[in-house]
C-alpha cells in the first residue's frame, strides 16, 4: 500500500473520489475508516454530504485500486469519479501576479481556465446540481425498485444526483436505470430482516 506523500498528485493531475453511500446512522463513517485502515489504506481527504435518512461521503485514499477491490469485497454501494486537485488560493494568486511571479501568474491562468470550464459546463446544461434536473423522476425510481414513495425513494434519487454531479455523463435514463438497479441490489447493512 502507498505512502501518503506518494499519494499526493501534483496539481491539476487527476486522482479518484470515491463516493460511498451510507445509512445515516451514527459509526457509519467511522466503521468505513476503520475497514480502510485494517488494509493500510490512509484517508487523504473526504467530505460528507447526508440527510436525514442518507450520507455520501466523498473520499480520497493513499491507495485507490485497494479501496476499490475492498468495496466490491465487501458490497458497499459507491461511485467513482476522476477528480482535479488544485489549490485555489485565488487572492494570493493575484498578488503574485501583480508582482510578476510567474508561477502565481501560471497558477491564476490555470485556475481561471478551469472556472471558464465549469461555467460553460454549467450553462450548457450538462451538469446535473438537483433532482429535477436529473434524466429520470422519482416515478421512475419507484418503478423501477418496484414500490410506493417513502424515504428510500428520497435517497435513490439523492445518490443518483451525487453520481451526476461527479460525472455528468451519467445523466441519461439507461445509466441512472443500471445505478438505481445496483444500488437495489446492493445488500442493505444494518437492517435487521
Amino acid at each position: 500500500m502507498g505512502e501518503a506523500s506518494d499519494a499526493i498528485a501534483p496539481m491539476g493531475a487527476p486522482v479518484l473520489q470515491f463516493s460511498v453511500f451510507l445509512q445515516n446512522r451514527a459509526g457509519s463513517l467511522e466503521a468505513l475508516i476503520q475497514l480502510l485502515h485494517q488494509s493500510r489504506v490512509e484517508l487523504l481527504g473526504f467530505s460528507v454530504q447526508d440527510s436525514r435518512d442518507a450520507t455520501v461521503a466523498r473520499i480520497v485514499t493513499s491507495d485507490p485500486e485497494s479501496t476499490q477491490q475492498i468495496f466490491l469485497e465487501k458490497g458497499i454501494p459507491h461511485t467513482t469519479a476522476d477528480l482535479v486537485v488544485v489549490a485555489l488560493r485565488h487572492a494570493e494568486l493575484r498578488v503574485g501576479e501583480s508582482a510578476g511571479t510567474p508561477r502565481a501568474v501560471a497558477g491564476l491562468a490555470q485556475l481561471e481556465a478551469l472556472v471558464a470550464a465549469f461555467e460553460r459546463v454549467r450553462q450548457a446544461g450538462d451538469l446535473a446540481l438537483r433532482r429535477r434536473d436529473l434524466a429520470i423522476d422519482g416515478k421512475e425510481v419507484m418503478r423501477l425498485l418496484g414500490c410506493g414513495p417513502g424515504p428510500h425513494v428520497g435517497r435513490t434519487l439523492a445518490f443518483l444526483t451525487h453520481c451526476v454531479v461527479e460525472d455528468p455523463s451519467r445523466n441519461t435514463p439507461e445509466t441512472l436505470h443500471r445505478l438505481v438497479e445496483t444500488l437495489a441490489a446492493e445488500p442493505k447493512g444494518g437492517d435487521k430482516s
